[in-house]
């Protein structure tokens, strides 16, 4: 089957590359620059470029914001490339195939005989979502069936699910002086993040303490996984707004003799009444460059008793870097 040149600039290089994904599971072609043995050391790089726009069996450009915000690209030469193979095809003949990412206006680009590339029918990602836009994109191609991931992306070049792979959750600034848990990290170990049937996000991480005895406590209380949710979308790629999520843990209640997890403690301590213990936690974040979700916590632990009520709140930072359940070369 023939090649599908995907054309873009290099902000949307992983989106890109999640589209390339998708097609190419689906028997298709993808073609990049970087792909090994496309354009070798000594070629002409235009030319090779040229070639390749006039040979693919379709010419899919990925129309962004970024593609607008770009004074000078590769990816306008390559479409100026493409209006002009478009004026030798026949009239009616599917060849381009025009993907609007988002609210962005098509470019006004000439393609001959009175037609603009407006006039193509183009894949409106605003309107119909990624699933069901990639549907339509890939049936146009002539896969009767496509197979594709279920669900919207859960970020610019994601996914509807991603693994978390590593990562740090760090304790800063305790209400009450703990000097074992002042500025103590643990290590994110593993975990996931997908959508919610609603439509918000979901993540999942396993933490390592830097102690054993520690991470005992935490696995008993099952603190070593932790579940947040957040209203949001989309993962936010903004530091400026970044996506907002929340954790409350049921109430854990222990009776007399039974140990319990205190902030700090390296050793269980026994009860000699009965407790309930309750934690939260709110977090922002964004993705960054780097493909990792990082920001910052506050929380709270809540230990509550016959004794009275003890309430120890906390801040800090954190990292996890998440990778695509997909990886696609780029």
């Amino acid at each position: 089957m023939a090649h599908v040149f995907i054309s873009y600039v290099m902000q949307n290089a992983k989106l890109a590359a999640w589209v390339a994904s998708q097609l190419r599971a689906n028997g298709l072609d993808p073609w990049f620059s970087q792909d090994p043995g496309r354009i070798v050391p000594g070629d002409d790089w235009q030319r090779a470029l040229r070639t390749a726009v006039q040979e693919g069996g379709y010419y899919l450009p990925l129309f962004t914001r970024e593609w607008a915000e770009r004074e000078r690209s590769v990816a306008n030469q390559e479409l100026m490339f493409a209006a002009e193979e478009a004026r030798m095809r026949p009239p009616g003949r599917r060849w381009i195939i025009p993907v609007k990412a988002d609210d962005e206006p098509l470019p006004p680009v000439d393609l001959g005989g009175g037609r603009q590339l407006s006039d193509i029918h183009y894949v409106d990602v605003q309107q119909l979502g990624w699933e069901r836009g990639l549907t339509t994109l890939i049936k146009a191609m002539g896969v009767e069936n496509p197979i594709l991931e279920k669900g919207e992306p859960l970020a610019p070049g994601f996914g509807a699910n991603a693994r978390v792979v590593g990562g740090f959750v760090t304790y800063r600034n305790l209400s009450v002086p703990i000097p074992e848990m002042e500025g103590t990290s643990f290590t994110v170990t593993g975990g996931y993040v997908t959508r919610t049937e609603s439509g918000g996000l979901f993540a999942n991480f396993t933490l390592r303490a830097p102690f054993e005895e520690l991470q005992k406590i935490n696995a008993e209380f099952g603190f070593d996984s932790i579940d947040v949710a957040s209203l949001d979308a989309v993962i936010s790629t903004n530091p400026a707004r970044p996506s907002h999520f929340s954790f409350v843990d049921e109430k854990d209640r222990r009776g007399p003799g039974m140990p319990v997890w205190m902030l700090g403690a390296k050793k269980p301590l026994q009860t000699t009444t009965s407790i309930e213990q309750v934690t939260g936690f709110e977090a922002d974040g964004f993705l960054n460059a780097n493909d990792q979700i990082s920001g910052t916590f506050n929380g709270y632990i809540e230990t509550a008793s016959s004794y009275g009520k003890i309430r120890v709140t906390f801040n800090g930072d954190f990292m996890l870097q998440i990778q695509d359940v997909v990886a696609p070369p780029v």
